[in-house]
């Protein structure tokens, strides 16, 4: 709605461009690694695995699960601030996704996640290390009722929530943004400062070394 209003109010001569991001994921790079403000999507399911209120979340691990870090959405916006600065009376849209150019699976999530854990279990304030089932794999529920049942309803919250992206299977059309990557030069140092091409990132090891690493540190403490 507030797209639709920007398009019919604003003055005849002043350019309008929407920036329409997918799930937006913890900084690549600048200003730091792994920093997002507040819990985001995925965040959720990682959490609550860490804190052992998760033990369990059903989804196709073969469906690409349409994200992009936060520091590129930031200079897609720049880079199309610029580009149409000078032009009046444009109004551009552009999509920040990766499912068309460099896909992530909830495959990649799933493994990087196991990985991690495995390689860094979480240890309780005792100094016990807390043995975590599969994210993606339900185990046996072996607690007593009310140590369970909230831990239930926090699931069955999180499957309300999110079920329909996990088996979610559209693409979004990122053309307008490529063609506009397209005509920037990214030879330098400084010109990489300013990448927005999901098709550099790694996305096991984006997972892996940087997003998961965020989530635990900037929100479990």
């Amino acid at each position: 709605m507030g797209e639709m209003l920007l398009g019919q109010l604003r003055a005849d001569d002043m350019p309008v461009v929407i920036v329409q991001p997918s799930i937006i994921t913890r900084v690549q790079v600048d200003p730091l690694p792994g920093w997002m403000q507040g819990t985001r999507t995925i965040d959720t399911l990682i959490i609550g695995y860490a804190e052992q209120n998760l033990s369990c979340f059903l989804g196709d691990l073969s469906v690409v699960v349409d994200i992009i870090p936060g520091d590129m959405v930031v200079n897609a916006m720049m880079a199309a601030m610029v580009a149409h600065s000078d032009e009046k009376g444009t109004q551009a849209i552009y999509h920040a996704t990766s499912s068309l150019g460099n896909p992530a699976t909830y495959a990649m999530l799933y493994e990087a996640g196991r990985r991690h854990f495995y390689q860094n279990p979480r240890v309780g304030k005792n100094g016990e290390i807390l043995h975590l089932v599969n994210l993606l794999l339900c185990g046996l529920f072996s607690r007593l009722y009310n140590d369970m049942n909230p831990k239930y309803k926090f699931v069955m919250h999180i499957v309300d929530v999110y079920g329909p992206f996990a088996f979610f299977r559209a693409c979004y059309d990122d053309m307008n943004l490529e063609r506009l990557r397209s005509k920037m030069t990214m030879k330098t140092a400084e010109d990489q400062m300013f990448n927005f091409d999901p098709r550099t990132i790694n996305w096991e090891e984006y997972f892996y070394r940087i997003h998961i690493p965020g989530v635990l540190k900037y929100l479990c403490k």
